[in-house]
């Protein structure tokens, strides 16, 4: 799920309209739409006043949901074996996926919006779901 879905559920669920979440973010309502149907990737300080308005955490907006069946029970990961039906290219896409999300947290980081420990932790998540 990219982060434009992301924000779209949330803000769906919070039963926000995009002219509201546009007002809190300093945007255009067309921008909110424009991301939540994949235009383009929010820059990391749109991305933290996404989370402020959406109150939610950055990560929240990041993360690709995990489907209650399949989510442990305890909070940690649980390995799960790859069934032989997925394919190599969703393997890559997977993982192109991952770098992506780990080239956003490292501009944060390189921005000054994340500490290294902040930064580590959420590279850790990252790579901890994919496990």
């Amino acid at each position: 799920m990219s982060i434009g879905e992301n924000v779209k559920r949330i803000r769906e669920e919070q039963r926000y309209t995009q002219t509201e979440i546009a007002r809190r973010c300093g945007v255009t309502p067309a921008a909110i739409s424009g991301l939540e149907h994949g235009d383009f990737r929010p820059s990391t300080s749109l991305l933290a006043r996404l989370a402020e308005a959406l109150d939610v955490s950055a990560d929240e907006l990041l993360k690709e949901p995990v489907p209650l069946d399949e989510a442990p029970a305890t909070g940690r990961h649980i390995p799960v074996e790859v069934h032989s039906s997925v394919g190599v290219s969703d393997q890559v896409e997977a993982a192109k996926y991952r770098l992506a999300q780990v080239r956003h947290i490292l501009a944060a980081r390189d921005a000054g919006e994340l500490d290294d420990p902040a930064a580590d932790r959420a590279i850790e998540r990252v790579y901890g779901a994919a496990a």
